[in-house]
């Protein structure tokens, strides 16, 4: 990612840099093109802007949705390099969006009364609103916020269960430290293997010879919670370490023909398959976030992943 030092907080778009001179925001267009990536004292958030009320539910649905699985594949997909993590992911509105509350509910948004604390955001925007062809607001309609915390258990060597939002900067830590200037996909299965290492001297994972899938299955349970109404968090390299083990999977125990696409300016994670005479590209990075990371409705079980993994690669 770029360094911008002349700017008070990273300006990032839905997967490209703002131009210097951003246009007035289209026509039906609900949410800024862009994301600030900002510290206000209780950790770093990224932070929407939302200037219009959707029209009907599946523009609303479309708009939110889209924005905030973009920001966060790109919180997920930083490089190794990067020891700066997102706490929270933010919203701040400044039309009405009390129709859709449930949806931004069922994103993993809470709705925040009294966002004081977010002064450096709302001055931010505020001086934004005439570049996207508003007047520049008082104050917000209305805040939203989700934590990014990892919310999955982990059995910890003598310790019983502990909660991974406990473990996790201790294994995210050794992530860092192993894989460090590594991009993802430079080489193909190092980061489940630091993953496996790490778990396993965790006391929470016993290693089968190789990387298997009733072992990847025990992963994913130690990794991915099935509580609903919650943000399913990993923290990136972890995120990164998780995709590269469904790609290891697909290649070694269901003989698939995948390649790495090497990582480039945090891209998401992403496999070329040579299926027959054609190329298909795989988003594997959007599907782990969709699968395993954006809430559960109240009585939803997710299936394993791996249903998922089958169902590409063996089709």
């Amino acid at each position: 990612m770029k360094d911008h030092e002349d700017r008070p907080a990273d300006l990032l778009s839905l997967g490209t840099w703002l131009s210097e001179s951003p246009q007035a925001l289209p026509e039906g267009e609900a949410l800024a093109p862009e994301v600030l990536r900002i510290d206000e004292g209780e950790g770093l958030a990224l932070v929407l802007a939302c200037w219009r009320t959707p029209p009907d539910a599946r523009s609303a649905w479309r708009t939110l949705s889209r924005a905030a699985e973009s920001a966060l594949l790109s919180e997920l997909c930083r490089a190794p390099a990067d020891e700066t993590r997102a706490h929270f992911l933010r919203l701040l509105s400044f039309a009405p969006l009390h129709a859709y509350e449930p949806m931004l509910a069922q994103l993993g948004f809470d709705r925040v009364p009294h966002p004081g604390q977010w002064r450096q955001s709302m001055a931010h925007w505020r001086g934004a609103a005439a570049r996207y062809g508003f007047p520049a607001p008082e104050e917000a309609e209305s805040a939203w916020q989700c934590r990014l915390q990892a919310a999955s258990s982990i059995q910890a060597k003598g310790s019983g269960v502990a909660q991974a939002s406990e473990l996790a900067p201790w294994y995210e830590e050794g992530l860092l430290r192993e894989l460090r200037g590594t991009r993802w996909g430079e080489h193909p299965g190092a980061f489940y293997g630091v993953l496996r290492r790490i778990l396993s001297d965790a006391g929470a994972l016993r290693l089968d010879p190789k990387p298997s899938l009733e072992e990847f299955e025990k992963v994913e349970t130690l990794l991915v919670t099935q509580d609903p109404h919650i943000l399913r968090w990993m923290p990136p390299l972890t995120f990164q370490a998780f995709c590269d083990g469904l790609a290891t999977l697909a290649a070694s125990a269901l003989g698939t023909r995948v390649e790495w696409a090497l990582a480039e300016d945090d891209t998401p994670p992403l496999l070329r398959w040579h299926r027959a005479s054609e190329e298909v590209f795989v988003p594997l990075g959007l599907q782990v976030l969709r699968w395993c990371i954006m809430p559960l409705r109240a009585g939803e079980r997710a299936e394993s992943i791996l249903h998922w993994l089958k169902y590409q690669f063996e089709a």
